[in-house]
Parts: structure tokens; sequence; C-alpha cells
């Protein structure tokens, strides 16, 4: 880098500008998604964490440890490895993050110390390792906001001349610090058809929940009037109702 160093080995050019940008997503059930004007684009997780460290400022192992800590958890939740993702677009508004991002998710099969034979590699949209095909903070400003529009645009093929050249199903993108963040991983599918095995349990569970509460407010009418406690009478309906609704509004989101 050319420009003027802050501290060692990193210069003015490591870090994002502050920009006046805004950007705007909108959320909705996957059947109403499908009657959109622009192709859907499903959430399969979203993960985050807020650690706190022994001081102000985390050293590089903690950072690398936090970051590890998010990258698992966020792919646990999707349930997909991390060679199903095609776009990835993490935060590099302090370009040192980049790198233990990288390696925390093991993107392109990138471990711990590979970052920077990576980088070296073609790493533009044109080539094989399309990484933070957004531009990135450091590349478009401090946004915040480049990073999730552009692994969107990537997966419906209109991110115009930022479009990968490589297969884009799945993406995943984030911000922002190793000790506070969030990813959300995105795809072109729906996470599971009806038949496979979290919906067929998610329903059945859900069935039960209906049930259960329904069968236990109908003994609670019938149950003798010397066994209950009329003070508490009150609070027993209402948790028995709630489970109810937990049950019946996770089924007709299934």
């Amino acid at each position: 880098h050319g420009g003027p160093l802050h501290q060692r080995a990193l210069c003015i050019f490591d870090n994002d500008l502050p920009v006046n940008a805004a950007g705007c997503y909108l959320l909705t059930t996957a059947e109403r998604a499908k009657d959109m004007k622009q192709m859907p684009i499903y959430v399969w997780n979203h993960a985050e964490h807020l650690a706190t460290h022994r001081s102000m400022v985390q050293t590089l192992d903690e950072a690398e440890d936090l970051c590890a800590l998010e990258a698992r958890k966020t792919m646990e939740g999707a349930g997909v490895p991390i060679s199903d993702i095609d776009i990835f677009n993490p935060y590099d508004g302090f370009t040192q993050f980049a790198q233990v991002w990288l390696e925390a998710f093991g993107w392109h099969g990138v471990k711990k110390g590979e970052a920077l034979p990576f980088f070296r590699g073609d790493i533009s949209v044109e080539g094989p390792h399309p990484f933070l095909s957004s531009g990135g903070n450091n590349g478009t400003g401090r946004t915040r906001t480049a990073i999730y529009t552009d692994t969107i645009e990537q997966l419906r093929g209109t991110a115009g001349q930022r479009q990968v050249k490589v297969k884009a199903d799945m993406g995943i993108a984030g911000c922002v610090l190793p000790h506070s963040n969030g990813h959300v991983v995105l795809g072109k599918h729906a996470p599971y058809a009806w038949y496979e095995l979290p919906v067929i349990l998610g329903t059945l569970g859900g069935i039960g929940l209906v049930i259960g509460p329904i069968g236990l407010l109908m003994a609670k009418k019938e149950r003798d009037p010397m066994l209950v406690d009329e003070t508490r009478k009150g609070m027993d309906v209402a948790f028995l109702v709630m489970l109810l609704a937990t049950g019946a509004t996770g089924l007709a989101l299934l």
C-alpha cells in the first residue's frame, strides 16, 4: 500500500472510508415470495454473537477463536458444509479481519495461516475464487450493506459487471468485528422440501404441541373442583394457550 502508515504494516487504505448510504431488504414468507417480481432468495441461517474479552483491543488469538466460534455456529445452523458456499462476503472494513474470517470459515479449503497464498491467487470475480465479490467495505466504503446486496445479486444473477463466473447457488455475508458480528447464509432454493427430515420432525412436533395443550385444557374442565387451585387457574390456562399458539403458528409456517 502507498498510504501513510498508522501502525506498523497498517496504512490508511486498510480502513474503510465513512460514506452516506442505506440498504433495505424485504423479508417475508417463502409462500408470499413466490409471487414477487424479483426472484426470492432464501435465508438458510442467521447466527451472531457478542463476546467480551480481557481488554478494549483483542489479541490475534482472541480474534481467531471468536471468528472460529461464529463460523461454526453459522455453518451448523445452515446444515451445509462450507464447500457448498459459492459466494463469500465477510467483513473487511479493517482489512486484517478479512483473512481471519476466511481462515475461520475455511472457504475454498483455506486453513489457518493460508490466507496470504490464497490472496496471491486469482480472487477476482472472473476467477475461480471470487472472494469479496462485493468489493467489500474497504472497496465500497463503510456501507456495511454492500456485502449483503452483492450476495443476493450474485445468487439472482443480477450483479452486472460484478457477476461471478462460477456457480452461485449459496452465499454467506456478515459483519462486523470478531467479537461482535452476525452472518447470514443465503440460498437460491428453500432450505428443506416437505419430505426432508427436519420438516417431517417439525411437523410431528407441531402436531404434538397442538394436540397436547388441547387435551390438557379438556382435562382441566373435567377435573375434580376439590383439586383445583383457583388462584393459579389463569396462569395455567395462559401457559397452555401459549403452547397451543406456538404449535399452531409453527405448523402454519411449515
